[in-house]
């Protein structure tokens, strides 16, 4: 497999990835609540810094190591998972969505701060 093919073939897994992240996030949204607005509350948590960090990350990137940057941002985005993942668990069992508000609070808190956290580190 070639320099090129294996590029190819990881960026196409990494953007696979993204795609089942994102339709995760807002399916465990709606474990939580069937309010439309609340649901896709959290893609957009997910998103959001895109818009907001873009041109802070890149005067950052242009002023460290990148290297070094990618890897602590990848280690914050494992953390957030890693608390998202942990946050789910000890709320297991879940209780029934609600058609208005959330069943779990502090879950649905947690879900929009990784969310928030995922999205920062990506940019």
């Amino acid at each position: 497999m070639t320099a090129l093919q294996r590029f190819i073939a990881a960026s196409g897994m990494t953007n696979l990835a993204d795609g089942v992240a994102v339709v995760a996030w807002g399916w465990i949204a709606s474990l939580l609540t069937r309010d439309a607005l609340l649901v896709a509350l959290v893609p957009v948590a997910l998103r959001l810094p895109w818009a907001l960090l873009a041109l802070p990350a890149g005067l950052a990137t242009d002023r460290v190591d990148r290297r070094r940057l990618i890897l602590a941002m990848d280690a914050l985005r494992a953390m957030a998972f890693a608390g998202a993942a942990l946050a789910l668990w000890l709320t297991l069992p879940l209780a029934p969505a609600l058609e208005v508000g959330v069943s779990a609070l502090g879950l649905y808190a947690a879900l929009l701060l990784a969310a928030l956290v995922v999205g920062g580190a990506e940019v």
